[in-house]
């Protein structure tokens, strides 16, 4: 079990990446938390709906996120909270 934590921060930027195996879309996000970048950029978890609700128009908007970090150490969004 992967232990998740919120992000409260505002997208800097987002980037559409390549579908998953299943054809699902992929997005990496940049946040900006407390007057500082997130260190790792984050992405959406792999086949979740979170890969759906993602939209430009979240740029320059506050958001919260619930995330975890992989065992390799990157970040993943599971999705958004209040929503």
């Amino acid at each position: 079990m992967t232990k998740t934590f919120e992000i409260k921060g505002t997208v800097s930027w987002i980037r559409r990446e390549k579908n998953s195996i299943n054809g699902n879309p992929r997005w990496t996000v940049c946040i900006y938390v407390n007057g500082h970048f997130l260190p790792n950029y984050a992405k959406t978890a792999t086949d979740a709906m979170i890969g759906y609700e993602c939209s430009s128009y979240w740029v320059d908007k506050e958001k919260t996120f619930l995330a975890h970090f992989t065992k390799g150490g990157n970040l993943i969004l599971d999705r958004i909270v209040g929503e």
